[in-house]
C-alpha cells in the first residue's frame, strides 16, 4: 500500500508531498495537471529511470537539473514501512517496523531495483504492465482488434513460459547419447585406484606421532624446570639487587641534597650582601626643586616658541581694507556683482551690433525682376538707418569695456585682501593664540605680540639630567630595599632546607652493590642457558612435528585424491541416469505444452468472466479462440467505449491476482472515462470489493469523488 510520495523537481511538480489512505482513494485534477506523473514517479522510484516513459532529463522541471530531481515514496507491506529515495546521484531503502527511527536496508540504484522485484513479487516490466500500469493502455489495445488484445495478454500471462523452459533444458541439460561420459568414466575409476595406492599406512603414522610425542614430553620437562627453578632463582638475585641500589640511591639522593641547600644557602647570604650595598640615602628637597625648575623651564620654552611662530607671520599686503569684516565683503560682494552687471551689459550691446549687422542687405537678386536688391531704393533707405544705429551702438562700446576692465580690477584687489586674510588668521593656531592680539578694525587684521618680554630660553636639557640622574638613583635604592627584605626571608628559608637536608642523611650508609651484581649475572647465565636448552629442543619438535605433519599432508592429498576421484566417478554415473532422465522429460515437456496453455488461458479467462459480469450487471462469458476475444460468442469489436473500459479493468484485475497474487494495491488511470454513472458506479463497486487494500484512482468523475475513502486534489 502506498502511504505517501513526495516529489521534487519532477515534471510539472517542482515539490509537492502526496498522502495516500486505505481503501478507495480518488486522484482529482483537470487536464495535464500531473496525474499521471504520480504513477510514473512511483515507478521511477521502485525500478529506476528505466521505468520511465521518457529519459531523466526529459522528467526534470524545466529549468532545473537532472541532480536536483528526487523521489521520496513509502510504501507499507506486512506492518513494515519501506521508504524509497532515488534521484540521479544514488537510491536507498529504508524500513521501520513502526514509529520511531528507520535504519538503512538496501543501497544502490540496481540493489534498489532487484529488491522491489523481490519485495512486490513484479519485476519493472510486469509491475508497469498491471498493478501500476496506464489503464489507457490496455484499453487501446482493445480498441485496436482481438489480436491485439490476445498478443498482450499472452504477453502478461507469459504464454512462451513452456518453450522458453523447453529451451532452456537445451541449453543447461545434458541430452543426447552417453558414450561420451562412459569414456571419461573409465578414466575416473583408474585415477581413484592409484591414489588410493599411495596413502600411508596407519602404522607409519602412529610412529611418527609417538616420537613428536616424546620429543615434545622434554620440551615440556625443560619448560616446567625453567619456571620453577631457574626463573624464582633470578627473580630473587633481581629484587636483591634492586632494594641494595633503592638503598644507595637513597643515600646519594641525601648527599645530593645537602650539597644543593648548602650552595643556596651561600648563594643567598651573597645576594643579601649585595643588595645591602646598594641602598643609599635620597635627597627628596632637591629632587622637588628640579621638578619645579622643569615645569617653568617648559612654560618659559613654549613662549619662546610662539615668539617664533610669530615672527614667522606673513606681511600685511601694501594695502588693507579700512574697516570691519562686514563692510570688507559687503564691497567685497558689491564689486563681483558689479563685474556680473558690466559684463551682461556689453554682452547686450554686441549683440544689438549683430543684430542691427544683420539687418543688413548687401548682395542677392530680386526673383520677380531681376534687379540688383541692395540698389532698391527703400533697401538703400532700410540699410541707412540700421548702419545709422550700428555707430550708434559701436561708439558706446569703449565706455561700456571700460567699466568691465575698472570692475575686474577692484575685484581682484579685494581677492588678494581676503586671501591675505585667511592666510594670517590660518597662521594665528590655538597654540599662538593666548600669546597675541588681533585688530579687528582692518582687513586682514593686524596681529601684535601680548605676550611679554621674558625670552631668553632656558637650558631645559641640563636641568631634566640632574633630576632623570636623582630619581633614578631613589628608584635603584627603592628597588634595592626590597630585595634586601625578600633576601632576608629567602636565606631564612635556606638554612631551614640546610638542616632539613642535613638530618635526611641520618640512617643511611653508602652500599656496595658488587656482590649483588655477581649474584645477578649468575642467576641470568642459567636462565640462559636453560632458555638455550629449550630452543634447541623446541626445533628438534618442530623438525620432528613437521615430518609429521608433511606426512598427514601426504595422506590427505591421496586421500583427496581418491575422494574427487571417487566424486567423478559418482558424478558420471548420475550423470548417465540424469541424461537417460533429461532426454524422457524433454519428450515430455514438448507434448505437455498446449494442456498447460490451455489451462492457464482457462482460469484467467473464467476470472475475467467474474469480474466483468459484476461490472456488466449481466451475465458474460468471455472466451478465446484462435482469431481473439470474445464476449458472449461475440467479437469484443461489438462492445462499446464504457462496455470496453470495464472489460480492460477487469483483465486488469484478474491478471494482476494471477500474476502478483501477493500485491495489495493497484493503481487506475480513467479507467471510466465512457462509463454513465451507472456504470461507473459498478466500476466503482467492483473496486472496492475485489481485495485490493488500496486502490488509486485518477479520475475526472464527480462520482468516484464521492465515495472514495480519500480524495486528493491537484493543481486546484
Amino acid at each position: 500500500m502506498i502511504k505517501t510520495l513526495k516529489l521534487y523537481k519532477f515534471r510539472k511538480h517542482v515539490e509537492e508531498t502526496f498522502d495516500f489512505g486505505k481503501g478507495l482513494v480518488a486522484l482529482r485534477g483537470p487536464n495535464e495537471s500531473g496525474k499521471s506523473t504520480i504513477i510514473e514517479a512511483c515507478l521511477y522510484a521502485l525500478y529506476g529511470a528505466r521505468a520511465l516513459r521518457d529519459s531523466l532529463s526529459e522528467c526534470v522541471t524545466w529549468g532545473h537539473k537532472e541532480g536536483d530531481l528526487k523521489v521520496m515514496l513509502v510504501i507499507e507491506l506486512e506492518g513494515k514501512d519501506y521508504t524509497y529515495i532515488r534521484s540521479k546521484a544514488g537510491a536507498e531503502v529504508y524500513v521501520s517496523d513502526g514509529p520511531g527511527a528507520k535504519s538503512l536496508f538496501v543501497t544502490g540504484q540496481s540493489e534498489v531495483t532487484a529488491f522491489s522485484a523481490q519485495l512486490l513479487g513484479a519485476d519493472a516490466k510486469t509491475a508497469s504492465s498491471l498493478m501500476l500500469a496506464d489503464q489507457s493502455g490496455l484499453r487501446g489495445t482493445l480498441n485496436e482488434g482481438p489480436s491485439a488484445v490476445s498478443g498482450l495478454m499472452g504477453k502478461l500471462a507469459d504464454f512462451d513460459l513452456i518453450d522458453r523452459i523447453i529451451l532452456g533444458m537445451q541449453e543447461t541439460l545434458l541430452l543426447g547419447a552417453d558414450g561420451p561420459i562412459r569414456e571419461k568414466l573409465k578414466g575416473a575409476e583408474a585415477e581413484r585406484d592409484e591414489a588410493t595406492a599411495s596413502i600411508p599406512s596407519l602404522q607409519v603414522l602412529a610412529g611418527a606421532e609417538l616420537s613428536v610425542t616424546a620429543v615434545g614430553d622434554e620440551l615440556y620437562a625443560l619448560g616446567k624446570q625453567r619456571q620453577d627453578v631457574e626463573v624464582p632463582a633470578y627473580d630473587a638475585a633481581a629484587s636483591k639487587l634492586r632494594s641494595a641500589e633503592a638503598a644507595k640511591a637513597d643515600y646519594d639522593d641525601a648527599v645530593t641534597a645537602i650539597d644543593k641547600a648548602q650552595k643556596k644557602l651561600g648563594e643567598a647570604i651573597t645576594d643579601l650582601d649585595d643588595a645591602k650595598g646598594r641602598v643609599v640615602a635620597v635627597d627628596h628637597d632637591r629632587i622637588a626643586a628640579l621638578r619645579k625648575d622643569v615645569f617653568d623651564a617648559v612654560s618659559v620654552s613654549v613662549k619662546v616658541d610662539a615668539w617664533e611662530a610669530f615672527n614667522r607671520l606673513p606681511l600685511p599686503p601694501d594695502k588693507d581694507w579700512e574697516g570691519d569684516a562686514e563692510s570688507f565683503f559687503s564691497a567685497f560682494n558689491a564689486a563681483k556683482l558689479g563685474v556680473e552687471v558690466f559684463e551682461r551689459d556689453l554682452r547686450q550691446l554686441e549683440e544689438k551690433i549683430k543684430e542691427r549687422k544683420r539687418d543688413l542687405i548687401t548682395e542677392g537678386v530680386c526673383k520677380s525682376c531681376g534687379t540688383d536688391l541692395s540698389k532698391r531704393t527703400d533697401i538703400v533707405a532700410r540699410n541707412a538707418a540700421a548702419e545709422a544705429d550700428i555707430a550708434a551702438l559701436e561708439e558706446s562700446l569703449p565706455a561700456a569695456r571700460e567699466n568691465l576692465s575698472s570692475a575686474k580690477v577692484l575685484v581682484t584687489h579685494f581677492e588678494a585682501i581676503d586671501r591675505a586674510d585667511r592666510l594670517i588668521r590660518s597662521k594665528v593656531t590655538p597654540f599662538l593664540a593666548p600669546y597675541v592680539t588681533l585688530d579687528e578694525t582692518v582687513v586682514p587684521p593686524k596681529v601684535e605680540w601680548s605676550g611679554g618680554s621674558d625670552l631668553a630660553r632656558p637650558d631645559l636639557g641640563k636641568v631634566k639630567a640632574e633630576l632623570s640622574a636623582l630619581e633614578q638613583a631613589a628608584e635603584n635604592s627603592k628597588k634595592a630595599e626590597g630585595e634586601v627584605e625578600a633576601l632576608t626571608k629567602a636565606l631564612a628559608q635556606a638554612r631551614v632546607e640546610y638542616d632539613t637536608a642535613t638530618a635526611s642523611i641520618v640512617g643511611l650508609k653508602d652500599v656496595d652493590l658488587t656482590a649483588y651484581k655477581e649474584a645477578q649475572r649468575a642467576a641470568s647465565d642459567a636462565l640462559n642457558a636453560i632458555d638455550n636448552a629449550i630452543f634447541e629442543k623446541g626445533r628438534e619438535f618442530n623438525e620432528m612435528k613437521s615430518d609429521f605433519d608433511a606426512l598427514k599432508v601426504a595422506r590427505d592429498i591421496a586421500t583427496a585424491r581418491a575422494n574427487a576421484a571417487n566424486l567423478r566417478v559418482d558424478e558420471y554415473l548420475l550423470d548417465i541416469e540424469r541424461m537417460g532422465f533429461n532426454n524422457s522429460l524433454l519428450k515430455k515437456m514438448r507434448a505437455i505444452k498446449p494442456s498447460v496453455t490451455d489451462r492457464l488461458w482457462n482460469s484467467i479467462l473464467s476470472a475475467v468472466s467474474q469480474f466483468f459480469t459484476q461490472m456488466r450487471g449481466e451475465a458474460s462469458v468471455v472466451t478465446k479462440d484462435s482469431v481473439g476475444f470474445k464476449v458472449n460468442s461475440a467479437s469484443v469489436k461489438s462492445l462499446s467505449g464504457s462496455t470496453l473500459d470495464v472489460l480492460a479493468v477487469a483483465v486488469r484485475v484478474a491478471l494482476t491476482k494471477t500474476f502478483i497474487p501477493n500485491t495489495t494495491m493497484l493503481v487506475l488511470d480513467e479507467p471510466g472515462a465512457g462509463c454513465d454513472k451507472s456504470r461507473m458506479a459498478s466500476l466503482l463497486g467492483f473496486l472496492s470489493s475485489v481485495g485490493f487494500k488500496q486502490v488509486i484512482l485518477a479520475s475526472h468523475d464527480e462520482l468516484s469523488e464521492a465515495v472514495s475513502d480519500n480524495v486528493i486534489s491537484i493543481g486546484d
